[in-house]
């Protein structure tokens, strides 16, 4: 009762900024998880939360994986009408932090599509990159969901669509100013967004392509796994490009944990099957076969994943997903091969006895 509620907002913000993980912290970030509730369950209180208070409170809860359903449901109904308010940073947090702890809000992702292409020009790199990442993790919660194809162009309404593009046209000409986990969360965002109708969306990934070989000596182990993913799943088809990858790949080896050498192996495995037309570089082979002999690291690291208390991150589940996809559709051709070679094998057996 002592603090308003700026402050409030404010020590959740700094809890989760400056605060290391801690029991003390969990126990803290909880107890003002009660606070914002009681104080949006009244009518009177929740008239002092600003639209920046509430974006501070759902994005230092999504930082600290502090996910509580019952206060991200009532921020989203309090934000929804009053989204017009928030500015560039205040939507981005938003839709960021609803969409890393998983929590679908649909009417309330839809409101800020609508508002956001009118502020675009206020969002900085991260904010647009995030952005997109957000809408692209939630488009793929969201047909998950309803168990519709990815491939689907009937799925993505018409104001994140309009959104998608106005995040396109911004990013352009400021690329070669992107982060590389900036580059990195908006390749993979507009790589998955397969089913949404962007006309230049090819265009746009191969200008990202185009930034990230710029900076490419820049790039982490898990930058190059990502961008790996996302440029063969977006279908671009630069040998060249993948080679420079794979250059420095080799060059960071030493770089690699268990986590980024199984993501590593996953997305080679994608390209494989994906972009089968581009000659693979070596190292890239080397990667499926020394340094992941089996799937032991694979099945390791997922349960992992799992063991932990929300659900593994939309990208590495969906590397998981399609590694799981492509091992499966290997084996299915493998035994073609066999059954085909055995019939052969057999009718010329047949036939030679006819002879004899």
């Amino acid at each position: 009762d002592y603090f308003n509620t700026r402050e409030l907002s404010q020590f959740a913000w700094a809890l989760a900024r400056a605060c290391p993980p801690s029991k003390y912290r969990q126990d803290a970030l909880l107890a003002l998880a009660q606070v914002f509730i009681d104080r949006l369950n009244s009518i009177k209180l929740k008239q002092d939360f600003s639209t920046q208070a509430l974006a501070n409170v759902v994005w230092a809860m999504a930082k600290t994986e502090t996910r509580i359903p019952k206060l991200f449901h009532q921020i989203a109904l309090e934000l929804e009408p009053r989204v017009f308010e928030c500015n560039a940073q205040d939507l981005s947090n938003t839709v960021y932090a609803y969409a890393f702890v998983g929590f679908e809000a649909p009417a309330l992702f839809e409101a800020i599509a609508a508002v956001a292409p009118l502020k675009i020009h206020h969002f900085k790199t991260q904010e647009l990159a995030n952005t997109a990442w957000a809408f692209a993790t939630a488009y793929i919660v969201n047909l998950r969901r309803k168990k519709i194809s990815t491939t689907s162009c009937h799925h993505c309404s018409s104001n994140t669509a309009h959104l998608l593009d106005a995040i396109a046209h911004e990013s352009t000409p400021r690329l070669i100013t992107f982060k590389p986990q900036e580059l990195a969360n908006l390749a993979w965002a507009f790589s998955k967004l397969e089913g949404y109708a962007f006309r230049k969306r090819s265009d746009f990934i191969a200008a990202i392509s185009q930034s990230a070989r710029i900076n490419i000596k820049n790039l982490d182990p898990h930058h190059l796994t990502v961008l790996i993913y996302s440029f063969a799943k977006a279908g671009i088809a630069d040998a060249s490009f993948f080679a420079d990858l794979a250059m420095e790949i080799r060059s960071k080896r030493h770089l690699f944990n268990e986590i980024s050498k199984t993501q590593l192996r996953q997305a080679a495995l994608f390209l494989r099957h994906r972009a089968p037309h581009i000659s693979l570089p070596d190292f890239f082979d080397g990667t499926t076969t020394t340094l992941f002999s089996n799937n032991a690291t694979t099945v390791h690291y997922y349960q992992q994943l799992q063991q932990r208390g929300r659900p593994p991150p939309p990208t590495q589940q969906q590397l998981a997903i399609d590694m799981r996809r492509f091992d499966y559709l290997k084996r299915k051709r493998d035994e073609a091969g066999k059954d085909k070679y055995s019939s052969s094998s057999s009718g010329r057996q047949s036939s030679e006895r006819r002879l004899q």
